[in-house]
């Protein structure tokens, strides 16, 4: 028990950790679909929908660095953009012929929860 007051103490509240935790698998469940359904990357997600910011390297790979913390749950950042985060889940079922309804479904519940959580 004192550990999970500890984690609820260094995460926010209970409510908060579940809402990271949404956030982060709609993330995923959303790239998932992305790939799967266009064929394309997730540096071209970045760049199509103008969500995220691409870095190039210097040996000139495009790297989305945010886009990639919010797919963690230990790489989130403290203070989530969850505007980016639905914006992106908006992107998703807008632009792309998914077949599966049951992702579709499950996708538009992610983004319900983290609108009504």
């Amino acid at each position: 028990a004192m550990l999970s007051q500890m984690e609820t103490h260094l995460s926010g509240t209970a409510e908060d950790a579940a809402k990271k935790q949404t956030g982060v698998e709609a993330m995923n469940l959303a790239l998932d679909i992305w790939q799967k359904t266009t064929g394309c990357s997730k540096v071209d997600l970045a760049e199509q929908s103008g969500i995220w910011k691409v870095y190039v390297t210097c040996s000139g790979h495009e790297r989305t660095q945010t886009l990639d913390k919010y797919l963690e749950i230990d790489t989130l950042p403290s203070k989530p953009r969850w505007r980016n985060i639905l914006e992106t889940i908006d992107f998703v079922l807008a632009n792309c012929e998914i077949s599966s309804v049951s992702k579709r479904k499950k996708l538009e519940q992610l983004s319900f929860k983290l609108k009504f959580p």
